[in-house]
């Protein structure tokens, strides 16, 4: 997954490789929303 992230801003933008930072942050359900609803709110 990280590599295809990094090929599409690649193949869309002029940036190298080198210069694409990809992070993953794995958050709990009750840390972000998505429509002003908490996601643990949905679950």
């Amino acid at each position: 997954m990280v590599l295809d992230v990094t090929e599409a801003i690649c193949q869309n933008t002029d940036a190298s490789k080198e210069h694409v930072h990809v992070v993953l942050d794995e958050m709990k359900a009750n840390h972000y929303a998505v429509g002003g609803v908490l996601k643990s709110d949905t679950e």
